[in-house]
C-alpha cells in the first residue's frame, strides 16, 4: 500500500501525538502517585508525633510517681526510726527533688528534640508532595505544548506538500561542492526549489 506524502505526514503526526499523550500521562501519573505517597507519609508522621507526645506524658507521670514514692519512703523511714526530717533527712529529700527535676528537664528536652525532628520530617514530606504536584502540572503543560507543536508541524508539512514545495517521493538529491543540487537517479542537474 502506497500513501501520498501528505497522508504519510498526517500519519506520522498522529503517531507522534499518541506517543506524546502516553508519555505525558505516564509521567503525570508517576508524579501524582509520589505526591499521594508523600501526603500519606506526612499524615503518618503527624500521628507519630502525637503518639510520641503521649509517650512522654506517660513517662512524666511515671517520674512524678517515682519521686512521690521516694519522698514517702524517706519520710516513713525517718518517722519509723523516730528521727525528725532535719539535717541528712532534708538532704535526702532535697536530693530526691533534685534528681526528679533533672529527669524532668531531660525528658522535656528529649521530647522537644523528638517533636522537632518529627515536625521537620512532616514538613519535608509536605514539601515533597507539593513539588511532585507542581511537576505533575508542569508535565501536563509540557505535554500540551508538545502536542500543539506536533499539530502545527504536521499542518505545516501537509501544507508544504500540498503547495508542491517539498521534493517528490523517490527523488534523491546530492550536492556538488558549490552547493548545486543534482538528481541522483538520472544524473541531470535539476533545481528542486524555486530561486
Amino acid at each position: 500500500m502506497c500513501m501520498d506524502p501528505a497522508s504519510l505526514a498526517i500519519a506520522s503526526g498522529v503517531a507522534s501525538l499518541g506517543q506524546t499523550y502516553i508519555q505525558t500521562k505516564s509521567q503525570a501519573n508517576y508524579y501524582d502517585a509520589q505526591a499521594k505517597a508523600d501526603e500519606q507519609n506526612a499524615k503518618i508522621t503527624s500521628k507519630q508525633a502525637e503518639l510520641q507526645a503521649d509517650k512522654y506524658a506517660q513517662e512524666q507521670r511515671a517520674m512524678s510517681d517515682k519521686a512521690k514514692l521516694s519522698r514517702g519512703q524517706a519520710s516513713a523511714a525517718y518517722g519509723a526510726s523516730g528521727l525528725e526530717m532535719a539535717g541528712s533527712g532534708l538532704d535526702i529529700m532535697s536530693g530526691i527533688e533534685e534528681a526528679y527535676g533533672e529527669d524532668k528537664f531531660n525528658s522535656l528536652t528529649n521530647q522537644r528534640a523528638d517533636n522537632y525532628g518529627m515536625r521537620v520530617q512532616e514538613t519535608n514530606y509536605e514539601n515533597s508532595a507539593a513539588a511532585n504536584k507542581s511537576a505533575r502540572h508542569n508535565t501536563k503543560v509540557a505535554g500540551v505544548m508538545s502536542a500543539i507543536g506536533t499539530i502545527l508541524g504536521t499542518a505545516s508539512s501537509v501544507k508544504s506538500i500540498k503547495a508542491g514545495m517539498a521534493p517528490k517521493v523517490g527523488t534523491q538529491t546530492v550536492s556538488n561542492f558549490q552547493g548545486n543540487p543534482y538528481d541522483a537517479t538520472n544524473g541531470l542537474k535539476k533545481r528542486l526549489w524555486p530561486v
